[in-house]
């Protein structure tokens, strides 16, 4: 469930031949080949693929940058990188980053039996522009196997798995539940943010883990616009590293849509040289949050070498 780790569906319609979405949870098959059987969406925690980059970074068996015009073919079933995918996975939903472009170009990622290739991009980039991540849905080969399309420059790819497909007769199905918004999952959903989701004057610097390096001259704000209207927000884990020389202050607060602060239910703040992922503890009357209000985290750096890395967020119907 991300956007920039968002969940949108990108470029489901050409990339997924006649896959057809019909909601969150529910899919028709987004096999190319397939024959539109219903299938369930499976959460699962997110997990690496495919890292292109060399050295320490790599995962996956491709270890080298896509080159112009390029298409590689990966397998999903089965144990490939750090993901394990059953054999009856139909397709997947994955945070597809691309890094070091090296030219103007755009991504497409589809199913590894489509042909041709679907006229649709699911990442554009830049000339040495920073990572561009998208929340990319995409169906499986007959074989269980995904490809991607770089079109021009070179390109590094990484593909992180949050969820798979799988036929709806093989989900054990219990009984209706009442009419509303729900979670998947007993527990709650977690939506994943990472560090370049937070917005207002974001420096230049971005670390190959998608961190930020906090400029102290401003706040930083991180909404949390995957959490839907009237949920609750059960927990916050926030991601960083402090090397020194200053801290950050993370408040989760609500606000409106004139954006004035409705409540401010915890703060944290980091201590030099550590690097964790901290719980922020939450206020127990903190509101459900409303049609026109929603959840954000203030970062207030008060000094340099604090880097931002993310945040997990659960969240609940009540």
């Amino acid at each position: 469930m991300r956007s920039q780790f968002r969940w949108v569906h990108v470029g489901v319609t050409a990339a997924l031949a006649a896959a057809t979405l019909t909601a969150v949870g529910l899919a028709q098959s987004v096999r190319a080949s397939g024959g539109g059987t219903a299938s369930s969406y499976v959460p699962i925690t997110p997990c690496r693929l495919v890292d292109t980059r060399t050295g320490s970074n790599n995962v996956g068996s491709l270890a080298a940058p896509l080159g112009p015009g390029e298409t590689v073919t990966l397998a999903v079933w089965g144990t490939n990188g750090d993901c394990t995918i059953p054999n009856n996975a139909t397709g997947i939903a994955a945070n597809v980053t691309a890094v070091n472009p090296t030219a103007g170009s755009f991504v497409t990622v589809y199913p590894a039996d489509a042909d041709p290739r679907p006229a649709a991009s699911n990442l554009n980039v830049v000339a040495g522009g920073a990572p561009t991540p998208n929340q990319v849905t995409v169906g499986l080969s007959s074989a269980g196997a995904i490809s991607v399309y770089n079109n021009g420059g070179t390109v590094d790819i990484v593909i992180d798995v949050v969820g798979y497909y799988q036929p709806e007769a093989t989900v054990t199905q219990g009984p209706p539940g009442p009419a509303g918004p729900t979670c998947p999952t007993s527990s709650g959903c977690t939506v994943f943010y990472t560090g370049i989701d937070v917005g207002s004057n974001l420096p230049a610097q971005v670390t190959a883990q998608l961190c930020v390096y906090l400029d102290p001259a401003g706040d930083f704000y991180l909404a949390f616009t995957d959490v839907p209207s009237g949920a609750r927000i059960n927990s916050v884990r926030i991601r960083y590293v402090d090397s020194g020389a200053g801290d950050a202050t993370f408040t989760l607060r609500t606000v409106d849509e004139a954006f004035a602060i409705t409540n401010q239910s915890a703060t944290f703040t980091t201590s030099d040289a550590s690097s964790a992922q901290a719980a922020l503890q939450l206020n127990a009357a903190r509101p459900p949050q409303g049609r026109s209000t929603q959840y954000q985290i203030r970062i207030h750096p008060t000094g340099q070498n604090t880097t931002f890395c993310g945040a997990e967020v659960n969240y609940a119907f009540p």
